[in-house]
């Protein structure tokens, strides 16, 4: 399942003076030009293994560094085809009928960065297949050729899990999130022959000491089905190539498989793994190979034969008819052996004294067909922009590819921590909110233009239901919203507590916050939400980042009556925009026309609370969440997420809702809903750009674990886009 630990165990100090004793009393002239590899003498017959490729992955014991070879299965043709450049590579697979080697590197120490690399089977024409901050291993190619399974230490999902990656697109999935947004603890993932399933080794989480057992998923991750339920550490599966059959490395010592002297978690026991076969019918007998004795405590001249030793990544010979594993024969001696199906036939292949073998895998080469020209061909465009809150407390925004995997740099070390931001239509700004103080005895009241006077915003005295907030705004007027460009540079702060529209002025004593901004297609404007301390109301401001000019959009519509307009969005034409606006009690979903707050119309009349709306991109649809539960909403705040998890708000009953539009009037007269009460709830849905999905944040648990959650734009199965365990989400954008 793991790396041997060889490698490892050649860093301590007894390393130097093993290999002194050992060429002085058994390797007489190997370091003058004698052979370094021992390889046994092949049978022919149903495995004749000189017909195969084979490559390998060692640590050279001189210089501490690992690289990657190729040998033929006759033991001639040794070729190193990684550089000497105090790289560290790893876990080479064949891909492509064996014309190409998908494996991993890095340049640092153990637990440094490690990325997937693919290049031909001569080591040239490398290129990266991913690009990010943490450890990835065990890659591996399905027969076709279109996807890629490789475990991973993510950052965010720091478990370890077992990923799968569309070579077209390079977007990867959570094959261990995929059935429990709780996750399991994956490693080892091998593509059964016909391609269309995964075996891996997991541990459920939540099952504190169970060992782990080996399972089959469906190539997205679902459908786990059990394939062993034992007491044993079950590693490194392989299923045979008829899929009969299934070969495991079993460790069945004391304790953990873990080799506790070891800073890497990849590093494990030298002895006490068994190779078995088991028979994959129901019921299946299990035949035991290998072993697994401690070997790695005798001399080279005691060493074990194949069967005596440990077994590690055991690999089926194309015809089904044996397998080739690792293993440690003595204190120096490491190899790549054969054993028959049978446990009959045990032999050395390729084996070193001067090389740790840790991984190795095997081909007989074929004209499998050579589509590495279409890895990345439809790499997609479009980027999300996200934030919540990280480890630390601290709230971070990031960027991504549109499967939320590797992020990618955006607005370094801001000297304010965004609530929430959207992107502009080119994403080379971003404009946020952010929280900021204020001195409220040093108001900042602008002038009017030159010639104009204030006037005083005023609401009818009779709506005095309207006059006090009905729940806490003190700290409302920290909010404010900024603007950026998206590499960090350029920041200004748009608007204070005391930003107005002179023909609506804020009245004498009153502060204000400003919260979840958008801005316009064009990149002119900024429209956001203008929240009142004073009384129940909210308003849609818009700000000309041309000349400064604010303007209230919804004061012309509504006059003197009073109103909490809120959640503005700019329409892909920017020609309208839609809101949220309470009207009689709830809160509905309208429209008006962008450039001066005229042409009101609402688009949903019912009984729920509506809020958060997103355009389509071609602008004939909105989506909105829309709370069906019971009891009041409490609605100033600019991100609902935040709230619900904060338990502010109900985090239950929120559903997404779409209406289709025709000259801005419901299609049909009636808005259908895309997800269920049995879904997550559903908080700020975003279209993607191709609009065919809508993106939201969403609440798992208990605990109440926010993520990205997608679902189709015309409905069906919701999912989490990924589950990260380490940040909470409460916002995104989709460009």
């Amino acid at each position: 399942a793991l790396e041997t630990g060889i490698a490892r165990r050649t860093r301590l100090d007894r390393r130097r003076r093993r290999l002194t004793r050992v060429r002085a009393a058994f390797l007489g002239g190997l370091l003058l030009g004698g052979p370094l590899f021992l390889t046994s003498s092949v049978a022919s017959g149903a495995s004749n293994l000189s017909q195969l490729k084979i490559t390998f992955a060692a640590t050279d014991r001189a210089t501490g560094h690992r690289a990657i070879f190729t040998v033929n299965g006759d033991g001639s043709g040794l070729t190193r085809i990684t550089p000497n450049d105090f790289g560290d590579y790893s876990w080479p697979t064949f891909a492509y009928g064996g014309s190409h080697i998908v494996f991993t590197g890095r340049h640092g120490p153990v637990g440094s960065p490690e990325q997937v690399y693919l290049m031909r089977s001569d080591g040239s024409d490398v290129r990266a297949l991913t690009s990010t901050r943490w450890r990835n291993a065990q890659p591996q190619i399905s027969r076709d050729g279109r996807a890629m399974v490789f475990s991973s230490q993510w950052s965010e999902y720091p478990l370890a899990g077992v990923y799968r990656m569309d070579l077209d697109t390079q977007l990867v999935t959570n094959l261990s999130a995929a059935g429990s947004e709780a996750g399991a603890i994956d490693s080892d993932p091998r593509w059964t022959p016909d391609g269309t399933r995964v075996v891996l080794a997991s541990s459920a989480t939540g099952s504190e000491g169970r060992p782990g057992q080996i399972v089959m998923t469906d190539a997205d991750g679902r459908n786990r089905v059990d394939l062993t339920n034992n007491r044993f550490y079950n590693t490194d599966p392989e299923v045979s190539p008829d899929g009969s059959r299934l070969t495991i490395s079993r460790y069945v010592g004391e304790g953990t498989p873990r080799d506790p002297n070891s800073v890497d978690e990849f590093q494990v026991k030298l002895y006490d793994f068994r190779l078995i076969v088991r028979d994959l019918a129901e019921g299946g007998a299990e035949r035991e190979l290998t072993a697994g004795e401690r070997c790695f405590e005798r001399t080279i001249a005691e060493s074990c034969s194949p069967e005596q030793g440990p077994a590690y990544v055991p690999r089926w010979t194309p015809d089904g008819s044996g397998l080739g594993f690792v293993s440690v024969l003595s204190n120096v001696e490491s190899c790549v052996c054969f054993i028959d199906a049978d446990g009959g036939n045990p032999r050395r292949v390729v084996s070193s004294v001067q090389l740790a073998i840790n991984w190795f895998d095997w081909v007989l080469p074929s004209d499998a067909p050579d589509v590495t020209a279409q890895i990345g061909s439809r790499s997609p465009a479009d980027r999300l922009l996200f934030g919540g809150r990280g480890p630390d407390d601290r709230l971070l925004v990031e960027a991504s590819l549109p499967d939320r995997f590797g992020e990618l740099p955006v607005l370094p070390d801001l000297p304010v921590q965004p609530l929430n931001a959207r992107w502009s239509a080119d994403r080379e700004q971003v404009v946020f909110s952010a929280l900021v103080p204020y001195d409220v005895n040093r108001p900042q009241i602008p002038d009017p233009p030159p010639g104009d006077f204030r006037h005083r915003h005023y609401t009818l005295s009779w709506m005095s239901e309207f006059y006090f907030p009905a729940f806490e705004r003190a700290l409302a007027p920290l909010e404010q919203v900024f603007i950026v460009n998206t590499d960090g540079t350029g920041l200004r702060q748009l608007t204070t507590p005391w930003t107005e529209d002179h023909l609506d002025a804020i009245p004498d004593g009153e502060v204000r916050g400003n919260a979840d901004p958008d801005i316009s297609p064009d990149g002119r404007y900024v429209v956001f939400t203008n929240i009142s301390t004073a009384t129940r109301e909210s308003f849609i401001v818009r700000l000309d980042l041309l000349t400064g000019e604010v303007f209230n959009l919804t004061n012309a519509t509504s006059g003197a009556l009073p109103v909490s307009d809120l959640h503005p969005r700019y329409s892909p034409d920017g020609s309208r925009i839609a809101f949220a606006t309470t009207v009689g009690g709830n809160l509905q979903i309208a429209t008006i026309d962008a450039r001066d707050g005229s042409d009101y119309r609402e688009l949903t009349d019912d009984d729920y609370v509506n809020l958060s709306p997103a355009w389509s991109p071609d602008g004939g649809s909105l989506v909105y969440a829309s709370y069906r539960g019971g009891g009041a909403i409490q609605t100033s705040q600019s991100n609902l997420a935040l709230a619900a998890q904060q338990g502010e708000i109900a985090s239950e009953g929120w559903v997404l809702v779409r209406v289709d539009l025709a000259g801005d009037a419901l299609v049909g007269g009636s808005a259908r809903t895309l997800t269920g009460p049995e879904d997550s709830p559903v908080f700020g849905p975003t279209w993607s750009p191709d609009g065919t999905t809508i993106a939201f944040i969403s609440l798992s648990g208990p605990p109440l674990q926010p993520d990205i959650h997608v679902v189709p734009a015309g409905g069906g199965v919701v999912r989490p886009l990924q589950v990260t365990l380490v940040t909470d989400e409460f916002w995104l954008d989709w460009r």
